[in-house]
């Protein structure tokens, strides 16, 4: 089951961190860039949330292999009061990562037909 959490999980962060990059590189990219320092805030605010997010869904990937590892090294009584909470924890990232991940995969295909368009993301 972390295997798979780790994997959801990586898929979170790339998807996030190409969406950052992809709503940064609008702003250049398309013939029909706003010129409004509104917009370029707005887009760098969304660009940082995006890279965030990805940053979080990595970190707490290689955590989780971290307790898990952690874990395995325990004997007796403390492996006993370990195992649940651990495995409670990963079922809860695995269905919160199991929804955000088609989100971001929707977000990044909106950001990219956007872009297809000849338009900034936000403008």
């Amino acid at each position: 089951m972390i295997l798979v959490l780790r994997l959801v999980m990586l898929l979170i962060a790339a998807t996030s961190l190409l969406a950052a990059v992809l709503v940064t590189a609008s702003l250049f990219i398309a013939d029909r860039a706003p010129q409004s320092s509104q917009f370029l805030a707005i887009s760098l605010v969304v660009s940082a949330f995006f890279a965030a997010t990805g940053a979080l869904a990595f970190g707490l990937q290689r955590q989780m292999a971290r307790l898990r590892d952690a874990g395995a090294r325990l004997d007796g009584a403390a492996a006993e009061r370990f195992a649940p909470p651990f495995h409670a924890l990963a079922r809860l990232l695995l269905a919160g990562g199991t929804i955000l991940a088609p989100i971001l995969l929707l977000a990044t295909y909106v950001i990219l037909a956007r872009i297809d368009q000849g338009f900034a993301v936000f403008g």
